[in-house]
């Protein structure tokens, strides 16, 4: 068969780990993932403050969101995530796919046809898509 390149999307893990963090706090903060503070959980943000700027009156959205920077996916140790690993696997899988999409889509246009190899110069975006 067809292997996807697109990563498993984890809805249940993803809704369980929602349920934890506005249910049980408590439990939620004890994570690896967050008390390692890889990643962290938000909400009530002002989507259209950050838009237009500070100046405007904070009227927070319903929006939920966990935030797991580059660095922390890419570069923390699996022993810093413990149990909460699959979290970074998904972030890399993810990014891994966008890199996939965006080398097909640039490949014409920037003469990227070649596999990319260690080999580029670490200047240049076929680098910085490996990356």
């Amino acid at each position: 068969g067809e292997q996807s390149w697109l990563p498993s999307p984890l809805y249940g893990r993803w809704q369980d780990l929602f349920k934890e963090a506005t249910s049980a706090r408590g439990r939620f903060g004890q994570r690896s993932a967050v008390w390692n503070r890889l990643m962290s959980f938000n909400r009530s943000e002002d989507l259209s403050r950050t838009l237009e700027g500070g100046l405007k009156a904070h009227t927070p959205d319903n929006r939920y969101n966990f935030g797991v920077t580059w660095h922390n996916a890419l570069m923390r140790g699996w022993e810093e995530w413990g149990a909460d690993a699959w979290i970074a696997e998904n972030f890399r899988g993810t990014l891994q796919s966008a890199v996939w999409l965006l080398r097909q889509e640039f490949a014409y246009a920037l003469d990227l046809h070649s596999p990319m190899t260690l080999a580029a110069p670490w200047d240049s975006l076929e680098a910085k898509l490996l990356w």
